[in-house]
């Protein structure tokens, strides 16, 4: 099977008419013990309701997820715990009941280094998770599932000189490369890692201070093998990732968001479209928030869609993480300062709209959202 052809039979895609459950986290108050990870049904957004609700807290200790991913077609979803310094694994396969089957955390005598557990993307061709977080230095691992657990192949040594802990990484699992970024040093690298998942191998660094400035998040299309970077200013730049011992950029739109970093970005390879959120607004008000939508068709000639922004904390106030349902054409945004899950129309991506807003009585949304099947 050719890449390109392995490329499309394992992308993410929900079954037909679009993804009906997701994942979560909710703050119902501000004690320890108010903390939650939901299961919800999104087949009907303007009625999404929740399917089940487990602690994201010991007790004494919340987990502060920041991340989620799946395996075996959304049947299971690990979930990267910063606070907690972990990761999870739950069976999600009946949406009414999740079901913890194992954690790895710092505490575990065989499981040491996953500090401020921050990033972390799936390799459903191989059931593997990568993940990456910050402590000193920042690190990077690699995680195996293993009949109904998951156990560590490779924690990068503390002699390593990796910049990247806060931010999200990018996976091209059909080439198994992972893509980080290098904030401080303007610049971002490729590596590469075995079936076996047991180390990683630097390819190659892009270092560019002009058009890779302080990079903190990634979008990755791999259709056309081109990578989406959004820095701290605002620009995003694509860079050509076809040949990972070269990568070269392609093209900049500067300072879309006013000199502020994105805190997500997703892409809708079908439709070319990618999404980018921050938690500031055209105006540079740092009250509110706004979402981009950015023509990728050309990967050389990047242009501003559209974006739906706010000035006060109403609903898209301060959002934090997104994911796409590409059969719908739904981009579903977790606004953590509202505590509101909002859903935004984007069949006309030059016109983006509200579908829906969650009702915080029903559940209050977090830090993290993720579509599973």
């Amino acid at each position: 099977m050719s890449t390109v052809a392995k490329k499309l039979q394992t992308a993410e895609t929900p079954t037909a008419g679009g993804f009906s459950v997701a994942l979560v986290s909710a703050r119902e108050g501000n004690a320890t013990t108010d903390y939650k990870y939901n299961l919800i049904d999104v087949s009907d957004v303007n009625n999404i309701t929740v399917l089940d609700t487990v602690e994201a807290n010991d007790g004494s200790l919340y987990y502060r997820p920041s991340r989620a991913a799946i395996l075996n077609d959304g049947d299971n979803v690990g979930i990267a715990e910063r606070q907690y310094d972990a990761l999870s694994y739950w069976d999600v396969s009946d949406a009414t009941s999740m079901t913890l089957l194992d954690r790895e955390r710092n505490t575990s005598g065989s499981y040491p280094g996953f500090n401020n557990f921050y990033g972390l993307v799936s390799d459903e061709i191989n059931n593997i998770f990568l993940g990456n977080g910050t402590t000193n230095p920042d690190w990077q691992a690699i995680f195996r599932e293993s009949g109904n657990g998951i156990f560590r192949t490779y924690r990068s040594p503390n002699t390593s000189t990796f910049a990247h802990g806060r931010w999200q990484p990018a996976l091209d699992a059909a080439n198994r490369v992972l893509f980080v970024t290098n904030e401080t040093s303007n610049s971002i690298s490729a590596y590469t890692y075995p079936i076996a998942g047991n180390t990683f191998t630097l390819v190659s660094t892009l270092q560019d201070s002009t058009n890779l400035v302080n990079p903190r998040n990634f979008a990755f299309d791999e259709t056309t093998d081109t990578l989406y970077v959004g820095s701290a200013n605002g620009d995003i730049t694509s860079v050509d990732v076809s040949n990972t011992s070269s990568m070269s950029v392609i093209d900049k739109l500067a300072n879309m968001s006013n000199n502020y970093n994105y805190n997500d970005m997703q892409i809708d390879t079908t439709n070319q479209v990618l999404f980018a959120c921050s938690s500031k607004n055209s105006t540079n008000i740092a009250f509110g928030g706004s979402v981009y939508a950015v023509d990728i068709s050309d990967s050389a000639n990047l242009a501003h869609l559209d974006l739906i922004e706010r000035l006060d904390d109403t609903d898209l106030y301060f959002p934090i993480q997104m994911d796409v349902d590409v059969e719908r054409e739904y981009l579903f945004v977790a606004c953590k300062g509202s505590d509101k899950l909002m859903v935004i129309d984007y069949s006309n991506p030059s016109s983006l709209t509200v579908q829906a807003t969650s009702s915080t009585s029903n559940f209050k949304q977090d830090d993290v959202i993720k579509l599973i099947r």
